[in-house]
Order: C-alpha cells, then sequence, then structure tokens
C-alpha cells in the first residue's frame, strides 16, 4: 500500500503540462501576495469581507487556497482593499494605438499586431478618386 502512495505523487506531477504548473504557481502566489498584505494589516476574513463589502466567508477561504481562477474585477478590488498590487500594467513591447469606430474610441495594441492605417479624411477641395467602372452585362436574345 505504501509503495503505490509513494509512486502517486511523481505520476501526477508528470502528468501537468508546464502551461499548467504556470497557471497553479501564478494562483499560489496571489494567494500568498493576499495573506501577506492581511497579516501586515492585522486582518482577519472577516476584516477583508467587510472592505470589499462581501457577505460570504467563504469567499476568502477560496482566494487563500491557491486554486481560485480570480476574475480581473476580483484581483482589482482586492488590490484597492489591501491597497497592493496584484497586476502588472506595464506594457512590453512595442505598442500601437488604434481608433475602433464601431464603439468610438482607442484601442491599444501590444507585440507585433500592426496599426491599421487611417483613412485620410477627405477636405473641402480635394476632389474624389474615380469610381470603378463596371462593365454592361449585354443581354443575349434568342
Amino acid at each position: 500500500m505504501k509503495n503505490k502512495t509513494e509512486n502517486l505523487l511523481p505520476s501526477l506531477l508528470e502528468e501537468i503540462t508546464p502551461g499548467r504548473q504556470k497557471q497553479t504557481d501564478a494562483k499560489m502566489v496571489i494567494a500568498a501576495k493576499i495573506e501577506d498584505a492581511m497579516r501586515a494589516k492585522g486582518w482577519k476574513h472577516k476584516d477583508l469581507l467587510r472592505a470589499m463589502k462581501k457577505e460570504n466567508p467563504a469567499l476568502v477561504t477560496r482566494w487563500l487556497s491557491g486554486t481560485h481562477n480570480f476574475t480581473v474585477e476580483t484581483l482589482v478590488e482586492l488590490e484597492t482593499a489591501l491597497d497592493i498590487k496584484l497586476l502588472v500594467r506595464e506594457i512590453e513591447g512595442p505598442v500601437h494605438q488604434v481608433h475602433d469606430k464601431k464603439r468610438d474610441h482607442e484601442r491599444i495594441y501590444t507585440g507585433s499586431i500592426p496599426p491599421q492605417p487611417e483613412k485620410k479624411a477627405l477636405l473641402k477641395n480635394d476632389t474624389l478618386p474615380p469610381l470603378p467602372t463596371r462593365r454592361k452585362k449585354s443581354k443575349i436574345h434568342g
């Protein structure tokens, strides 16, 4: 029996993909930062709940478990309540700013996404480019 349990952990660890391991590590780091901030403030679970205007005590237990899949909204709320940084906001790499006409606001892209070329607005004295010509289909009567 002991032999089976000794081999269980290494076999489970072999099945974890590098991507899954990075996710688990990140969740553990976030939980540790939350716990450290609570400890530094002398807060208990109920104090964090009160600061975040939440009522369910199981939430804090879940957040500190190291397995919770946080939303960005929750992370920002935790940052505010605990006065800590959990999210990286610095942008690495080239930045491209593009106007999104559908939503009428600017979008910022990072990395290798090239900016979309802006269409030149026509000025009062500009002439319109010629329209493409279409061939008329001839009707064949038989």
